[in-house]
């Protein structure tokens, strides 16, 4: 009679046990599924990110070319320079991917990409009040900003693909996600935009006075 009543006893806490020891194996095995689907959502969101930035790289350095200067150069203006139209919708479209993007980029980027948006800034405050024509005779001039620009983002949003693709962080600012002000100064002021200055306002002055 004792052996019939442990070996039911046994038989019920194997029971018990094994309920248990399953239904853990189940919760944990919903974490996992849970926590894989969450990764795949940000590995998702972090890839279109970057993909809508190389995207837009390739806008940057789109050339319109006009002809040959006196030395037989190519002479051409970046497509977004075309009018002031042109202009005013690319800096929204660029200004609207980084605002809504920014969580997933690292800071290297989000800090180029910024002082990219600096560079525009400078560059409606010079073509504010002047004609189209005159903006791509200063897209002749500043061209090479531009490409310079659009090579240095996409080398940075490739990085992602390089190093970061499978790193989960996401940017918290926990880094300052501009440069420094002197540096910022520094990286514009080694842009034709800056160097050239006296030839673009040239340009304006001679159209106002038309």
């Amino acid at each position: 009679m004792n052996e019939i009543l442990i070996s039911a006893i046994v038989g019920i806490v194997g029971i018990a046990v094994g309920a248990f020891i399953n239904s853990i194996y189940s919760i944990l095995r919903v974490k996992k599924e849970a926590k894989l689907r969450v990764i795949e959502k940000i590995l998702d969101k972090r890839i279109n990110a970057h993909d809508e930035i190389i995207e837009m790289t390739k806008y940057i350095r789109n050339i319109d070319f006009t002809g040959a200067d006196a030395n037989n150069n190519i002479e051409g203006f970046p497509i977004i320079l075309k009018s002031r139209k042109d202009f005013d919708n690319y800096y929204y479209y660029i200004t609207q991917s980084i605002n809504n993007n920014t969580q997933w980029f690292n800071s290297e980027l989000e800090k180029k990409l910024n002082l990219f948006t600096d560079y525009l800034i400078n560059l409606f405050k010079k073509i504010d009040e002047t004609n189209d024509q005159n903006i791509q005779k200063i897209g002749i001039l500043i061209k090479q900003d531009f490409i310079n620009f659009s090579s240095q983002i996409e080398n940075l949003a490739f990085d992602f693909y390089r190093v970061d693709i499978f790193k989960l962080t996401i940017n918290k600012y926990d880094k300052w996600h501009k440069y420094p002000k002197e540096k910022t100064l520094n990286y514009l002021n080694e842009t034709q935009l800056f160097k050239r200055q006296e030839d673009i306002n040239e340009i304006i002055s001679l159209s106002n006075e038309n």
